[in-house]
């Protein structure tokens, strides 16, 4: 699966570099978010909410560069891992919607369950980058060119397919309201 590497690369090491960066530039807001999912005492989610936007910024750029992939790979699946039992222990409370801000996103609840599903594809991703590795010829512009309009076209198909479960959803509640 060596072709499949750099789309990979290029789409993890991209979202954990915006989402990081995002994150960074809009840390109070962040910094309440995390804190508001009650995950770990507050001591703890001012810690973790202090070092996760610098770390995945790191970590974002240490898998676009390559760089030691047998040391960043682990560490990008304990990170998935960790935001998918977050998410799973947020849901396991009940909690069907929340506040991510992953993205800077403060505004919108979104669906829990979607939020894990997400991390759960992405973690996949990074089994395949990771359990995957070869040692694959350097890539040349065309590769690069492919690479990046995959992994564009990737974010934008689950952006879209985002976007259409919200307006399901918000036609299925209005039209409960309807009916009531």
């Amino acid at each position: 699966m060596p072709e499949a590497q750099l789309p990979i690369r290029l789409l993890l090491g991209a979202i954990f570099l915006i989402s990081g960066s995002l994150k960074l530039a809009h840390w109070i807001e962040f910094h309440d978010t995390f804190s508001a999912m009650e995950l770990f005492p507050g001591w703890l989610a001012e810690l973790i909410s202090r070092v996760l936007a610098p770390i995945e910024i790191a970590l974002g750029f240490l898998v676009l560069t390559r760089w030691r992939p047998a040391v960043t790979g682990p560490l990008l699946l304990a990170m998935l891992i960790g935001f998918v039992a977050g998410l799973g222990v947020h849901r396991l409370r009940g909690k069907k919607k929340l506040v991510c801000g992953c993205f800077a996103d403060f505004e919108r609840e979104r669906s829990t369950s979607n939020a894990i599903l997400r991390n759960l594809l992405l973690l996949a991703a990074a089994l395949l980058l990771v359990f995957g590795q070869s040692t694959p010829a350097r890539p040349n512009w065309n590769d690069w060119l492919l690479a990046s309009a995959t992994a564009a076209g990737t974010v934008l198909s689950w952006t879209m397919l985002s976007l259409l479960a919200e307006t399901i959803e918000l036609v299925r509640r209005y039209d409960a309201t309807e009916e009531s």
